[in-house]
């Protein structure tokens, strides 16, 4: 477990890092992608506490490992936007532009990156509630399609998880921020202070896409998939499937768990 914590506070460390840079709004879901195979094999490459909480919701995670993972994104999606701050100086909140975190050096044309996002007036709240209710749909919906349930994707299941952001940011971005995803907006909001003030807003919008994706998962799609995976006798590719999803623990860890305690 200890392994699995650590590789998603590296990745989602590295993910709001580089997610934060200048291009963010082109190649997030290509630094999604590639996250998620470093991560995958070790912790299942969640990287986002909206993917565990479907998880959870459809019976896939236990509650522990959910609370476990969500502090270790969190985590590092704070330290991520940290170290941002101190590579890029357009990172800082200051007297010039004390709305904007971003790290875009022209603050006039990207200000909606995933660093911090948008200012967000009261008339359109629900503009910006919807789309990340819509995008975190998606994504998570993507998650479970090509990873949880469904067999043949195996490899290639993180490029169409990337491809479901680079298709959201591309089309709610500049509205949103681009986030779909709680610990891409809380990093730079706690590094910076940036829109704490909408945490309500993003969060329940990005935590309500990944219940309704888990939802309809377990009650509409999960049973047609049930008969498939039956049907299917391609075991190394539903091997391949489940190692995105959970970090499986090896033989002699499996055997030390299951083990009763030693006597004193």
């Amino acid at each position: 477990m200890k392994r699995a914590l650590a590789a998603e506070f590296m990745g989602t460390l590295l993910f709001q890092l580089v997610g934060g840079t200048e291009n963010s709004p082109v190649h997030n879901g290509v630094v999604l992608a590639v996250v998620i195979y470093m991560t995958a094999a070790i912790s299942g490459g969640v990287v986002n506490p909206a993917v565990a909480t479907g998880l959870l919701i459809a019976g896939e995670m236990p509650r522990t490992k959910w609370a476990l993972y969500v502090i270790a994104q969190l985590s590092g999606a704070v330290v991520g936007a940290l170290i941002a701050g101190l590579i890029y100086d357009e990172c800082y909140v200051t007297p010039d532009h004390p709305q904007h975190m971003g790290c875009f050096k022209d603050y006039s044309y990207f200000n909606t990156g995933p660093g911090c996002v948008p200012d967000t007036p009261p008339e359109a709240y629900f503009r910006v509630w919807a789309w990340e209710f819509i995008g975190t749909f998606m994504l998570v919906g993507v998650v479970f399609e090509t990873v949880v349930s469904k067999p043949g994707f195996g490899n290639v299941a993180p490029l169409a998880i990337g491809a479901a952001v680079f298709v959201n940011v591309g089309s709610s971005g500049g509205v949103t921020g681009g986030a779909y995803n709680p610990a891409r907006f809380f990093g730079p909001a706690m590094a910076f202070g940036c829109r704490i003030g909408l945490v309500w807003l993003y969060w329940s919008a990005q935590l309500g896409g990944g219940i309704l994706a888990a939802l309809a998962h377990s009650n509409v799609l999960l049973p047609k998939q049930k008969v498939a995976s039956t049907s299917s006798h391609d075991l190394p590719e539903e091997h391949a499937r489940h190692a995105l999803v959970d970090d499986v623990p090896s033989s002699t860890q499996a055997t030390e768990l299951s083990a009763p305690p030693r006597a004193a």
